[in-house]
């Protein structure tokens, strides 16, 4: 794997290293995680921490994502993506900790997987996570609790229902 995303380094054995996810940044890397998971179970054996770590620097690389550092590290949409979802910051960020180095071997298989994932799915997953969050930001769904792997459940306002109805 090359260094520019290599979570093996001498300092994460100095303690944990923490990291927060927009809301909108969150959905893209939990739906892209878990379709990686479906096609390669074996990952799972990575520690989210470690596998959400890559996902964000793979979406950086690839336009979707940036980091501030506010102290903790923050990945946030880029401002583009922020601006044709008309707004990101609807619920509280996620946090993560990365506690342990992760093995050259294991980076490298999991970045070729994930690389495959984004050739697939990157567009569609960002491209439909961003009309969620602008359907929200209309006032046609609202947000209806969490699931299991930590993304949003998305319900219809009284309003998305007018809308759905008139469309039949």
């Amino acid at each position: 794997m090359s260094s520019k995303h290599s979570l093996y380094k001498p300092g994460l054995q100095d303690g944990p290293t923490e990291f927060e996810l927009n809301p909108l940044i969150s959905e893209i890397v939990l739906w892209n995680d878990a379709e990686i998971l479906d096609r390669r179970p074996e990952f799972v054996k990575l520690n989210i921490s470690t596998r959400v770590a890559l996902i964000c620097g793979e979406l950086f690389f690839n336009g979707v994502a940036k980091v501030e550092f506010e102290p903790t590290a923050i990945w946030l949409p880029t401002d583009d993506i922020e601006h044709n979802c008309r707004g990101s910051n609807i619920v509280p960020r996620s946090r993560y900790a990365l506690a342990a180095p992760v093995s050259p071997e294991e980076s490298r298989k999991f970045e070729k997987a994930m690389k495959a994932q984004f050739r697939r799915r990157l567009k569609f997953i960002v491209g439909k996570s961003v009309l969620f969050f602008q359907v929200y930001n209309s006032g046609f769904t609202r947000i209806n609790g969490i699931d299991d792997i930590g993304m949003l459940r998305w319900g219809l306002t009284d309003a998305g229902l007018r809308v759905q109805w008139r469309a039949n």
